[in-house]
């Protein structure tokens, strides 16, 4: 790059991002509220519209320090009068554009600090575009940036963004019954309820937009991810109403040609996006589940490099790391109904190389499934992720099986370790005393069935990986604690009576339970002898479940209920036997 036209565009990424971090970008400035300040900028804002028609206007081109001036508005409650303007979306769309083209020859717009400046003020106005079309939004964002002084202005922008758009996503899916959304507040297809708008963004816009961000992912990833780049539900909103309006339109021998570039552009915002769009951008990957299947039986065509692979991988796992230990009340990053299909494209993306980020992903995973358990509110659908999760699970660790090198040897090691440590024994365990055994529910019952056989083939999974007894050692470490939950289970089984569902449900939950452990034989604690005698002969209640017994540290042979009968058949057996020597047993005479 030569140096005139390097100083054009800006820093290149790797320089750039560090001064759009969060702490340099998001602190209120209010010397931007002056009047004569807002006249430069929004003298800016009209070169950056006209750009989009005239590639050369007679004001010269718009610089970085432009851009750079523009988005410093966002700081400034102020400053976001300037943003509401649907031509300055497009005159974005429009210099990204023109940026240099990458050695490939695809274009490359986050490879400099030009192309991502016009990013960040396109995201901004559309945002703002979008809150504006609703009726008295923009008041009530002027109002709460002014109520809630010490919470930066582009984060109460990002939280209002995310609150319009998951209910335009509803809106537009419930009025369309699931199929053909509508986008009503984009001015493309409308409902009979609400009134016709104008074009909020033209197709031709959006399509030029999903493909710069689909041929330039990787820089994109970079570039939000090292980032503070919030308001992202507004885009991924814009993009997933046009690709199904390409849908509905059907004017192209392949309608659905866009579909697998935005689902691979929507995870890589949901990796990198703020924990505030969760909630948007969850809503919209359930609406677009069946549309989504386009993405997931295409053939595996990515273009993975290890570098994307692992920074994805990473990103994943910050972001789990917010949702077990949210900054904010209200904003949990990844909800767990993400997490399957997030998984998904994280293994299609998988290259040799990222094998030692396996064992963090499923330990910070399982840490984020215990959040998601001991919080009521978000069990709904537990049971399906939690078997989409462990399914996963078992495709990473498949990663491991070749080649046996020394390295792919203590990776597999540390997977069982990290499993054991995040107490995935434990998570199942509650999760089965937590599953609705009376479901009168056909599809209930099938999706606690296919999860108690997940459990199992988790299980089979992690046996195979160290190469002694690690994960045997693990359950003896449990001690009757392992026992106990499974005599609980078959007592469960054994009150319901012996045809119910409760009754056949908690016993396969045993059977379960059971064969988690490598050295267990289900078949063997059913059809053999299930209880052991308790040796202290006074012993209230002298049935043992195997598993629970105490044995005797001196002799080894005589078993007991508990430590107390234990240490009351000693006392006896010293009254009987005082003479005896030291150390010796001292059990009762027979």
């Amino acid at each position: 790059m030569a140096l005139q036209e390097y100083h054009s565009w800006g820093r290149p990424l790797d320089q750039y991002v560090a001064s759009y971090a969060r702490d340099k970008t998001t602190s209120r400035l209010p010397e931007l509220d002056d009047t004569q300040r807002l006249s430069v900028g929004r003298k800016i804002v009209e070169q950056i519209c006209l750009a989009a028609h005239d590639p050369a206007p007679s004001s010269g081109p718009v610089s970085v320090s432009d851009l750079y001036t523009v988005l410093s508005f966002s700081r400034s409650p102020a400053g976001y009068s300037l943003f509401s303007n649907p031509r300055l979306i497009s005159g974005c769309i429009s210099l990204m554009s023109r940026l240099p083209l990458s050695q490939s020859g695809r274009q490359a717009p986050f490879s400099y600090e030009y192309g991502y400046l016009c990013f960040r003020i396109l995201t901004v106005a559309l945002g703002m575009c979008i809150l504006d079309r609703r009726e008295g939004h923009f008041q009530l964002l002027m109002k709460d940036m002014a109520t809630y002084a010490d919470v930066e202005p582009i984060r109460c922008f990002s939280r209002h963004v995310r609150g319009v758009v998951a209910e335009h996503v509803n809106h537009s899916a419930a009025a369309s019954a699931g199929r053909n959304f509508y986008s009503c507040i984009l001015g493309w297809r409308h409902c009979s309820e609400c009134p016709k708008m104008t074009e909020l963004v033209s197709r031709s816009d959006a399509s030029t937009l999903l493909g710069m961000i689909w041929d330039d992912d990787k820089q994109f990833m970079k570039a939000m991810l090292w980032t503070y780049s919030p308001g992202l539900s507004g885009l991924v909103y814009l993009l997933w109403n046009y690709v199904h309006y390409e849908q509905y339109l059907k004017d192209h021998p392949h309608p659905d040609r866009f579909m697998i570039p935005f689902v691979d552009v929507f995870f890589r915002c949901v990796l990198c996006s703020t924990p505030d769009q969760a909630l948007a951008l969850s809503i919209i990957r359930v609406w677009n589940f069946r549309a989504s299947h386009i993405w997931k039986n295409a053939p595996v065509k990515v273009r993975s490099e290890l570098a994307d692979s692992r920074l994805m991988m990473q990103a994943y796992i910050n972001q789990l790391n917010l949702g077990i230990v949210p900054t904010d009340d209200d904003d949990t990053s990844l909800p767990i109904e993400d997490i399957p299909d997030t998984l998904h494209f994280l293994h299609r993306h998988f290259v040799s190389g990222c094998e030692d980020l396996i064992p963090a992903l499923i330990s910070t995973t399982i840490q984020r499934c215990w959040v998601t358990f001991l919080n009521l509110s978000g069990r709904s659908s537990y049971l399906v992720e939690l078997r989409g999760v462990f399914s996963w699970f078992r495709a990473f660790i498949g990663h491991l099986g070749q080649p046996t090198t020394t390295e792919n040897v203590s990776h597999r090691y540390q997977v069982l370790t990290h499993t054991m440590d995040s107490d995935l024994v434990g998570l199942i365990g509650y999760v089965m005393l937590f599953i609705n055994a009376t479901s009168p529910s056909p599809k209930e019952s099938e999706d606690s069935e296919k999860l108690l056989k997940e459990c199992e083939n988790v299980f089979i999974e992690l046996s195979y990986l160290p190469p002694g007894r690690e994960l045997e050692d693990y359950f003896i470490a449990l001690g009757v604690g392992w026992w106990k939950v499974y005599w609980h289970l078959r007592h469960l089984a054994r009150i319901s009576g012996s045809r119910s569902n409760p009754s056949m449900f908690y016993s396969r939950c045993a059977h379960t339970w059971a064969a988690m452990r490598p050295s267990i034989d289900p078949e063997d604690l059913v059809t053999g002898t299930e209880y052991f005698t308790c040796s202290y002969g006074r012993c209230p209640d002298p049935k043992i479940p195997w598993g629970l017994e105490y044995v005797c540290e001196i002799c080894l042979k005589r078993i007991y209920c508990s430590t107390l009968c234990h240490q009351r058949d000693r006392e006896w057996g010293e009254v009987q036997q005082s003479g005896r020597a030291r150390g010796t047993c001292v059990h009762p005479l027979r």
